[in-house]
């Protein structure tokens, strides 16, 4: 049985893919980045390089832009690391509105833990 992320009809905002590139280079350089870039496939780069935040893109890609980098960063970073560097870079710019206010005083791990409790 094929799943949804297998056939590619689930969707993430470009977001995910702007973390990606916008977080490299924030935490290494744009130098790191263009290196990161060139080990991915045309389809990605130009994806990561003409990425529109609010847009709809295949989940698939994003799951393999992600790949690429944890395996990119293996010698300084661990996946957590990487994963946890993205989601507090991300987490700021995803939230927008009354709601950014009502959370700015959280983390998005203490979210994390906050959630799970409800």
């Amino acid at each position: 049985m094929k799943t949804r992320f297998l056939t590619g009809a689930l969707k993430v905002r470009g977001l995910m893919y702007a973390a990606a590139s916008r977080w490299t280079a924030e935490q290494f350089g744009d130098d790191k980045l263009e290196k990161f870039l060139e080990t991915l496939p045309d389809e990605y780069r130009n994806i990561l390089n003409n990425y529109d935040k609010k847009e709809w893109y295949p989940a698939k890609g994003a799951f393999i832009v992600y790949d690429h980098l944890i395996t990119f960063l293996a010698d300084v970073m661990t996946e957590t690391e990487v994963f946890e560097g993205i989601t507090n870079f991300m987490f700021p710019q995803a939230i927008t509105g009354f709601m950014k206010g009502l959370l700015s005083f959280l983390t998005p791990a203490r979210l994390t833990r906050r959630a799970t409790s409800f």
